[in-house]
């Protein structure tokens, strides 16, 4: 699969999705594939995949209390992870004027919101609600901006 097909697979869960009343459906693998999805100064694969590693990390906190020093605080900061920098770099330059831009950014920083938030609520040993919020909001803020990234990404590939 080449690296634009993949990008297109991202966009069907949000149309099934909406479909569906705002469940998504479809997985988001990340297979190996060809061809590069560096665009406007971004690794949009890279970012995408950063996406599932703040999963991983945040379900083992969960599990075993990992030894994963997570501050909240700093989680919660939108500005400090390479894609919050693109957004308000790069990506702001190229593609600041479009509206799924503006979705881009407000996704991910609810995003970090609600990642924060989890840490936090393992911290203070609310683990059910944490649990609850990395199988909702968390999952829905992430999907969301992988969609986001996927739709500039196709969009404006050349």
């Amino acid at each position: 699969m080449n690296i634009l097909d993949w990008f297109k697979t991202l966009l069907m869960p949000d149309q099934a999705s909406a479909q569906a009343g705002g469940q998504a459906t479809a997985s988001r693998a990340l297979p190996e594939l060809e061809g590069s999805a560096e665009m406007a100064g971004l690794d949009f694969q890279a970012a995408i995949r950063a996406h599932h590693v703040w999963k991983e990390r945040l379900d083992a906190l969960l599990q075993d209390g990992s030894r994963d020093q997570l501050d909240p605080v700093a989680i919660c900061r939108d500005d400090l992870c390479e894609l919050g920098q693109w957004i308000r770099g790069g990506g702001q330059q190229v593609f600041g004027h479009l509206g799924v831009f503006d979705e881009l950014r407000r996704h991910h920083a609810d995003f970090h919101l609600v990642a924060a938030e989890v840490v936090h609520a393992v911290r203070i040993g609310r683990h059910e609600h944490a649990r609850q919020l990395l199988s909702s909001e968390y999952q829905i803020e992430s999907e969301q901006v992988q969609s986001r990234l996927a739709e500039l990404f196709v969009t404006h590939h050349h």
